[in-house]
């Protein structure tokens, strides 16, 4: 006959025959040899003798089973060997005599387990899967998460799948708070996503959320909480949300007694639930985004992903925009209507770490007033006549992201000061709705209102202003720089022909000068009207000069839309003929008839560099 020895640890000296029937060790009170240790599985491995030989097979341990100090799934075992699980070690001895082990209670499989407290528990996600008759530790669990992944494949958005998630979870696991956070891989960091039932950030476990992502394992996490009736136990569990080698987030719930307290179990399951989410949040998410591209595009249709073009400044320009890009810095774009401002908007979005986060275009001057508050910040269910459901906002739809706020120098000023809190504060509440909301949004502003700060007595708030220039970029009329005309058209003749079908070859020089000539008010917009309108009426062979159609502007105030003032018109005179002359102001002052003295006064009037 053989005996199990406890040699160190928990019930030193107890002692246990082996026989045929399998001696089932682990933390459950339910096993027939308990090892209250929290490492140590609930159902750990099983021992038995046949034929004078003893076995030993591990259940699919999180920890294995160590036998002489090697980890084994099955092996054969002899007298001597030391079989380790946690701080206890046994070992395989000749029983003196037989003997029958003592009779034991056998209480419910939920009987409360022993936590080490500040013990943090890991499990890892490349852990041995269980084989066999150890597959389903608890079949109830297996058809939940069968549900649950069925919940999740009817779901089409973000907001639904965590809708989903967290009523799933307060019905499984009980928890006091729930927490999901978004990891950005390149700045290794963590951005907690504000859905409903989430509990306050600054009590958010963000440390050890990022070490679960960046470790790949789940943890469970015990903390003693001194009360003033006592002391009472927490119990964080914390589990990353990965699809292949790309970590998605963490999720990570918490509990205390004496309503519940987690274990291992809770952790396992805990971490298949992520395990399921996973691969449908990634979905939805690029799902979103390509129908945010797809609006995108639709909207503006023939514009270029690019900024087209070579002159100075428009190279100034992408310069700026790619240093603005790898900060989280706001940024307002400067412009008249018309000169690219949103791609720039974009091109920062594109180059930054946030590219693969939403991008939502929200144009300022199209919102009603009344509605603004909203569209941006989303509000609660029956906050007013027709809120039959609650509604997110632009706001937290961009969380994560970039808002890009186009004619936001149309705002009226409570709506600023609306924008300028949520700025200031990273929070804001949905219209009638009581809790505040946090979100990570990086804001992109563009403007044709504004040349510079705003001066005394302006609409525009200058606390708002100089909230949103953490970077300035000012895109330059078409009028500045001539010299981008012919590539531009180029470009926009061939996106014609991709559109039409057309066999127009190209751009006469008289149609090419004739373009150059031309002010362009409407700017890189109206450039590209005039070619697509020139290759229709072209149909083959060149654009000739007869096909270019150039119309004035109504509207002759001088305001936006306007035909330009003599001033403006003047000083693009004076600088299209300095850059034909190569920058010699002697030979410009000539050919404008006006003494080097008057000209020198108009590049000062006008800001006019050489």
């Amino acid at each position: 006959m053989f005996q199990l020895t406890v040699k160190s640890g928990a019930n030193k000296g107890m002692s246990w025959p082996i026989s045929e029937r399998p001696l089932v060790l682990g933390r459950s009170n339910v096993c027939d040899i308990p090892v209250p240790d929290p490492v140590v599985s609930r159902r750990h491995c099983e021992l038995w003798q046949a034929d004078q030989i003893i076995q030993i097979r591990d259940l699919g341990s999180s920890n294995a089973t160590l036998v002489n100090g090697f980890p084994v799934h099955e092996a054969k075992l002899r007298v001597g060997d030391e079989i380790s699980l946690g701080a206890v070690v046994f070992v395989v001895a000749q029983a003196a005599s037989p003997s029958a082990p003592e009779k034991r209670p056998v209480p419910d499989d939920d009987t409360p387990v022993t936590l080490w407290l500040n013990d943090a528990y890991y499990i890892s996600q490349k852990a041995r899967e269980p084989e066999g008759d150890d597959l389903p530790r608890s079949v109830n669990d297996l058809r939940e998460l069968f549900i649950l992944g069925r919940k999740f494949g009817g779901a089409s958005s973000v907001r639904q799948l965590l809708d989903v998630l967290v009523g799933h979870l307060r019905e499984k696991l009980s928890p006091a708070a729930i927490w999901m956070a978004w990891y950005s891989a390149p700045e290794k960091c963590l951005a907690l996503h504000p859905f409903e039932g989430a509990a306050p950030n600054q009590d958010a476990p963000t440390e050890a959320m990022l070490r679960a992502v960046e470790t790949g394992s789940g943890l469970l996490s015990p903390r003693s909480i001194r009360e003033p009736n006592g002391r009472r136990l927490e119990v964080t569990l914390i589990a990353p949300i990965s699809t292949g080698a790309e970590s998605v987030g963490a999720l990570a719930v918490r509990c205390a007694t004496p309503q519940r307290v987690y274990d291992e179990s809770d952790l396992e399951y805990f971490i298949a639930v992520a395990h399921a989410l996973a691969p449908h949040i990634r979905a939805a998410g690029i799902q979103e985004q390509l129908r945010r591209d797809y609006e995108y595009a639709r909207q503006r249709a023939g514009i270029p992903s690019t900024l087209v073009g070579e002159s100075e400044s428009l190279r100034a320009v992408r310069e700026l925009a790619a240093k603005a890009a790898q900060t989280h810095l706001n940024v307002l774009v400067l412009g008249e209507t018309g000169t690219g401002k949103e791609l720039v908007a974009r091109m920062i979005h594109d180059l930054g770490p946030r590219a693969q986060r939403p991008f939502v275009v929200v144009n300022c001057a199209a919102i009603p007033s009344s509605l603004f508050e909203s569209e941006l910040f989303g509000y609660e269910k029956n906050a007013f006549t027709g809120a039959t459901t609650a509604k997110v906002g632009l706001f937290e739809e961009a969380h994560c992201g970039s808002l890009f706020l186009d004619e936001i120098g149309d705002l009226a000023p409570d709506n600023q000061a609306r924008i300028l809190r949520a700025l200031e504060t990273g929070t804001f509440y949905r219209v009638g709705g009581t809790r505040e909301t946090h979100v990570d949004v990086r804001i992109i502003a563009a403007t044709n209102r504004l040349t510079g700060p705003p001066e005394k007595g302006s609409s525009f708030r200058s606390d708002l202003y100089h909230r949103l220039t953490g970077f300035e970029i000012r895109v330059s009329p078409l009028r500045d720089r001539t010299e981008d005309i012919e590539p531009l058209s180029a470009h926009f003749l061939e996106e014609a022909r991709q559109q039409t079908g057309s066999s127009v070859s190209g751009i006469s020089p008289a149609a090419l000068e004739r373009l150059k000539a031309w002010l362009w008010p409407g700017n890189v917009r109206e450039l590209r009207a005039c070619i697509h309108r020139a290759v229709a009426l072209a149909r083959v062979g060149q654009i000739e000069q007869s096909h270019i159609a150039l119309f004035a502007p109504i509207d002759a105030t001088g305001g936006e839309g306007g035909i330009l003032t003599l001033a403006d018109a003047e000083k693009h005179h004076i600088s299209r003929v300095l850059r034909q002359l190569g920058g010699n102001v002697s030979a410009t002052a000539r050919a404008l008839k006006i003494s080097r003295a008057t000209l020198y006064n108009k590049f000062e009037e006008y800001d006019i560099h050489v």
